[in-house]
């Protein structure tokens, strides 16, 4: 199950994100969230941790366990031998 938690938001100069929240096989609730036309003038990204998206522009998938309790975003290097599709259409 994924839920979209809203709309693309700027995160800096021309840097949209989009934010979404899946349920994991081990019972975890995770976020998942797309960077999109990020702006390498303004946005500071190592040139590993970006591809180019069908349209040529420099994105970023970045995936974090959310603690309830602790009410904080764990960022997590992968998701193991699994797959999320996440998406805004």
């Amino acid at each position: 199950m994924v839920y979209c938690l809203s709309q693309a938001k700027t995160v800096s100069f021309k840097t949209a994100a989009y934010s979404y929240l899946v349920r994991s096989q081990g019972h975890k609730m995770l976020m998942v969230r797309f960077l999109s036309h990020i702006n390498l003038a303004y946005d500071f990204y190592r040139p590993e941790d970006f591809f180019m998206s069908q349209d040529g522009s420099p994105s970023r998938i970045e995936v974090f366990e959310v603690d309830i309790d602790g009410r904080q975003l764990i960022p997590l290097d992968g998701i193991g031998n699994y797959a999320a599709f996440v998406g805004n259409k």
